[in-house]
């Protein structure tokens, strides 16, 4: 279901768990406009840079949680309350309660701060680059160390202050058009039809309860993360202090989920990467809502 539109952020951003470096003006500027801003549209282009064509797609933000972004194999829409997600390729979809995480995801990371101001929470390092002009617009790249050491570059438009997109070894992800507001968008832009033919897919909660949790993260983290030697702020001891970093209902946006997950998992340190199983079974448990049972 997912094409480079939809590569994960949590693979290349890691954990929140490091202390964040001072973020340059011009990216707290970017930060406060989106996120101060009621509605967000862009025109957004996806390029791999081993070669091939671009592929095209559109988002919509509004405030209260309202997104639509669509691209060529898959439409991603919430009104707030439910998220749908379309698979236009096997025309299946999937409903499931409001989640934020589709607006995390790489292709639209640029513009996470609009829902989440602290969306470039966990950068080691923000290095300025010279200004250049790519496709006709004037931008400042600021190439971003993150937590597990991997960068990504981002640029800022030198004219409206706003990121016009990112830019990692792999894709050049670019809005060819961005339109920012003080008005909220119609809601109704946010509803969803399901086109003709297509199959509803179930989503079922995860049956993963918080002791199987504990257990895993007890055997692998405890040893750098308990009560006595709580490490970054974590404690795997009790549910109190795991919750410290967990977003209860969005795996991709728990710090903790994102330092054991991804190609290449930060945590734990020093040992063995937790098994896929394993990771599934937390990002499951976090998902359906990360409850003491």
């Amino acid at each position: 279901m997912k094409s480079i539109l939809i590569t994960t952020a949590a693979a290349l951003l890691g954990t929140a768990l490091f202390t964040q470096a001072e973020a340059p003006a011009a990216i707290k500027a970017h930060v406060t406009a989106l996120h101060e801003a009621k509605s967000f549209k862009a025109e957004i282009t996806v390029q791999k840079l081993s070669g091939g064509g671009l592929e095209k797609g559109t988002v919509s933000y509004s405030k209260n949680g309202l997104f639509k972004i669509d691209n060529a194999t898959t439409l991603a829409v919430s009104d707030g309350k439910m998220v749908w997600i379309l698979n236009k390729q096997t025309n299946t979809y999937t409903e499931a309660p409001a989640s934020l995480a589709r607006t995390k995801d790489l292709d639209v990371w640029a513009w996470a701060a609009f829902f989440n101001e602290e969306a470039f929470k966990g950068i080691k390092s923000f290095t300025a680059k010279p200004a250049k002009t790519i496709r006709g617009n004037s931008l400042t790249e600021y190439a971003l160390k993150l937590a597990n050491d991997k960068e990504i570059s981002i640029y800022i438009d030198n004219k409206t202050g706003i990121a016009r997109g990112t830019i990692t070894p792999d894709v050049l992800i670019l809005a060819s058009t961005m339109a920012v507001s003080k008005d909220e968008i119609d809601a109704k832009e946010f509803a969803f039809a399901a086109p003709a033919g297509a199959k509803k897919e179930e989503v079922k909660p995860s049956s993963a309860t918080f002791a199987e949790v504990q257990t895993i993260l007890k055997n692998s983290c405890q040893g750098c993360h308990n009560d006595g030697n709580a490490k970054a702020g974590l404690s795997v001891d009790s549910y109190a202090g795991i919750m410290k970093k967990i977003t209860a209902g969005d795996a991709a946006g728990s710090a903790l989920y994102r330092s054991i997950s991804g190609s290449k998992p930060r945590m734990p340190k020093g040992g063995a990467p937790l098994s896929q199983k394993d990771q599934d079974t937390i990002a499951g448990w976090i998902n359906s809502g990360a409850k003491n049972e």
